[in-house]
């Protein structure tokens, strides 16, 4: 049960923090410039980048390592003394290349900021290992209550000087100092942490080296996914102005809950799957795999087309018109959601064949970069979305190829296409009900604001989609069992 609550705080933790981070975009949007809040964007970028990419893999080690070494305490001192030092090697190379982080991101504005940014970078860096450690040293709790009070604050040390001043130096002063006294309470605690150990458990003997030889190729795959996740706009900033990558970067959003949905119907899977597998069984993983699939398609297939259609009611809502622009991008970017029917590397770690993982993120990434680069130069801001777009069909493609080759069964085989063109068609045939709707609206019959015409849509759009769901075999029982098992026993009637 303690596993379980402690699994649900943090969860909420980390929830809270992402729904900090969206409100937040919407109030910097709306109080800001669009050229001051592509330098916060900028700052941020490079910030992001430097931490995840430079951090070498090092606090993955600390789960590994701290529950099985004898000398936990030398471990964890020496691991926050190898954050420290990543840090401040950086934070240096932050400044020291300034300028030509200025002329990359096409920003003159970033050489005023550049000490800001790689005081943010180099206060982030030692907090990654914060939560692996208290996690590995059964201080789960400490670790939820110190993370809830610093989500807080970190929303408000840019919500109140955005509020009151709205000058993007000062917020991100704000920020910088934030991050240093967070950082002189998470090294109080780990310090505190270390000491409490006693270096006489029974275990293996600590190196550095063998530490590091495990969080090296972690490092990699981790500095791979991190330039996949801001390549793009990377490279939209080069081409363009602070106040265009404003609008790209919110035009080019995730929705936090589809790849919660996403990730934890895999996650929870995960053991099913390997237990269909345990007799090296493709057919029977392939069949529990293809229901998931089916699982997962139920819910991103509407989000896609409702998500597409709403798109010119979502973006002004959410961010002002002056961001009408990001609409088309958004609508763009949001092809992606037609292939997170899963994870896919779900199935290569149940086979065990992770390294088809890095070869995977390596070819897509290298994609995905001179596709932006060649359609950006080619069709404009249009071209970075397309470019993700290819960048993810290429990755689909590597996982559905490498692991049919693995399981001996053709692509064909390997994934449900009859069943995701069902759910698909009924997903694109219950928009219909929303076209005189949103006619209506334009030709000003229907005076609504964005949210409510949202609204009103939402309602008609889930109703028509639950409607044909629920009446037409496009599902099998199976898959509706494991759609009601997911209910309250009062609703499972509706499936």
């Amino acid at each position: 049960m303690a596993f379980g609550i402690d699994l649900v705080l943090t969860t909420l933790s980390k929830t809270s923090k992402q729904v900090g981070i969206l409100v937040l975009s919407i109030v910097l949007t709306r109080y800001l410039t669009q050229t001051d809040y592509g330098t916060y964007l900028h700052v941020q970028l490079i910030a992001n980048v430097a931490i995840w990419t430079f951090m070498l893999g090092i606090p993955h080690s600390v789960y590994y390592f701290l529950p099985k070494v004898r000398q936990q305490r030398t471990m964890m001192l020496t691991t926050v003394a190898l954050m420290m030092t990543i840090a401040g090697l950086v934070g240096i190379s932050v400044i020291a290349f300034g300028d030509q982080l200025s002329n990359l991101l096409n920003n003159p504005s970033l050489k005023n900021l550049i000490y800001i940014t790689a005081g943010i970078a180099f206060f982030q860096i030692p907090l990654a290992i914060y939560e692996p450690a208290l996690i590995a040293s059964n201080k789960v709790r400490t670790f939820i209550m110190t993370d809830s009070v610093f989500n807080i604050g970190f929303f408000l040390v840019i919500l109140i000087p955005t509020l009151m001043t709205g000058d993007i130096k000062t917020i991100l002063i704000s920020l910088c100092a934030f991050h240093g006294i967070q950082l002189l309470v998470y090294l109080f605690v780990l310090v505190r942490t270390a000491l409490q150990f006693n270096n006489s458990n029974d275990g293996d003997d600590y190196r550095v080296r063998e530490q590091l030889e495990y969080s090296l190729p972690i490092g990699l795959s981790q500095g791979i996914f991190e330039l996949s996740r801001y390549g793009d706009k990377v490279i939209v900033s080069h081409f363009f102005d602070p106040a265009t990558l404003a609008i790209y970067t919110r035009g080019a959003m995730d929705i936090p809950l589809l790849n919660i949905i996403n990730n934890t119907i895999d996650n929870l899977m995960m053991p099913k799957l390997i237990e269909a597998y345990k007799d090296k069984c493709a057919q029977s993983l392939l069949k529990l795999w293809h229901d998931t699939i089916a699982l997962t398609a139920s819910f991103m297939y509407p989000s896609f087309f409702f998500l597409i259609f709403t798109a010119p009611y979502l973006i002004p809502g959410l961010y002002g018109d002056d961001y009408k622009e990001a609409v088309p991008i958004f609508q763009i970017y949001s092809c992606g959601i037609i292939f997170r029917v899963s994870t896919y590397n779900v199935i290569v770690r149940v086979i065990g064949k992770t390294g088809m993982m890095a070869w995977v993120a390596a070819f897509s990434e290298t994609a995905n970069i001179l596709g932006t680069i060649i359609l950006v130069k080619n069709f404009g801001l249009w071209g970075a979305p397309f470019a993700t777009i290819l960048s993810y069909m290429i990755i689909v493609f590597g996982y559905l190829l490498g692991i049919s080759r693995r399981l001996e069964v053709s692509l064909a085989a390997i994934f449900p296409w009859r069943i995701l063109f069902g759910v698909g068609a009924i997903a694109g045939i219950a928009t219909i009900p929303l076209i005189p709707i949103h006619y209506l609206i334009e030709l000003g019959h229907l005076s609504l604001g964005y949210w409510p015409a949202l609204g009103i849509m939402a309602v008609v759009y889930s109703l028509v989609y639950w409607a044909l769901m629920r009446f037409l075999p496009v599902l099998q029982e199976n898959h509706r069992e494991m759609l009601r098992s997911m209910l309250p026993s009062r609703l499972r009637i509706l499936i």
